[in-house]
């Protein structure tokens, strides 16, 4: 199953199904693409008989380009349904895979292809969009996690996280105590998946899925308003809190939830968010020492404001000013 869709099947025409890899190379700030008569596209193509994705990225950029070419982590995959000009009804199924351009060893054997690069920020307006969505989700990888968006194969994740693997909870919003049975989250996190599919390659996203190094699905980043009483607020005011949860323990004090937070920040700064608030009680010494960690500012503290197994904390909330401070 592709993590993004674009475009939208008609149920009564049939359509060409086309596989295919493609490789992401940013390199001081610029992508490497294929140039052509028709636009600039990512290195790779179709794949041929039962070639792998890597041999397909190797040979089609060497055909593309002339150069050779290193094949490094793999990005997620995406499809899209529209109407191509000489197959008719056409469904690409396109694979984006990190890596670097090498060194030239030859002429392209392509005819009006040829290496190019151009500027990261370009890559809304020269990539179509399947492809400019990819590169985005390159842009969002750290050294030692990504983010990325929900799959449907992330919903049996969330049904054990909030069911079975629950210590999370005691420290995020440990005071909403409501238990909910394994069908109601897989019902939830299903219509949550359905709900995302067409959203527009340029909408703001207020949640990511955090990945390791490996590929393995950790947990999750997410922004959320809050009224000027510092409480959620389901609109889009102008005050956006995140947040964070890593589930599993043993995945803790690895400066992952820091890392993820980071990229998270520099994603909404690219969106236009100017400021963004962090929220917990005073119990939860880790997520002060990752708000502290990240440039925060100490902004409310309400005393006594939660109440957690029977005891009195402070809820706290810390603002950060993305347009003014490094990240």
């Amino acid at each position: 199953m592709p993590d993004k869709t674009f475009g939208e099947r008609i149920e009564q025409e049939t359509y060409v199904d086309r596989e295919g890899a493609y490789l992401i190379c940013v390199r001081d700030g610029m992508l490497a693409v294929a140039e052509t008569s028709k636009g600039y596209f990512l290195p790779g193509g179709g794949m041929e008989g039962d070639e792998t994705h890597v041999a397909c990225i190797k040979r089609e950029v060497l055909e593309e380009t002339g150069f050779s070419c290193e094949v490094g982590r793999y990005i997620g995959s995406g499809d899209c349904y529209y109407f191509h000009d000489k197959l008719g009804f056409f469904h690409p199924i396109q694979h984006f895979y990190e890596g670097s351009v090498g060194e030239r060893l030859s002429l392209p054997t392509e005819e009006d292809h040829t290496l190019a690069w151009i500027p990261i920020g370009d890559v809304n307006t020269k990539l179509n969009p399947l492809q400019a969505w990819a590169v985005e989700r390159v842009l969002q990888s750290g050294n030692s996690v990504r983010l990325r968006d929900f799959r449907q194969s992330d919903i049996a994740d969330y049904v054990r996280w909030f069911t079975v693997e629950t210590e999370w909870g005691n420290w995020d919003a440990p005071w909403e105590t409501e238990e909910e049975s394994p069908e109601t989250v897989e019902r939830y996190w299903t219509r949550y998946y359905e709900r995302h599919q067409n959203d527009a390659p340029d909408a703001m996203c207020y949640r990511f899925e955090i990945e390791d190094a490996q590929g393995t699905h950790i947990g999750w980043v997410c922004a959320y308003t809050i009224d000027t009483f510092l409480e959620y607020f389901d609109t889009k005011e102008e005050m956006l809190a995140i947040g964070i949860d890593i589930p599993a323990q043993a995945l803790r004090h690895k400066g992952y939830g820091t890392e993820a937070l980071r990229l998270f920040m520099k994603y909404l700064k690219k969106m236009g968010v100017k400021n963004v608030y962090m929220q917990t009680w005073s119990g939860n010494a880790r997520m002060i020492r990752v708000a502290e960690k990240l440039g925060f500012r100490a902004y409310k503290r309400i005393v006594g404001g939660r109440e957690v197994n029977g005891k009195r904390y402070d809820a706290l909330t810390f603002q950060k000013e993305l347009g003014r401070v490094a990240i």
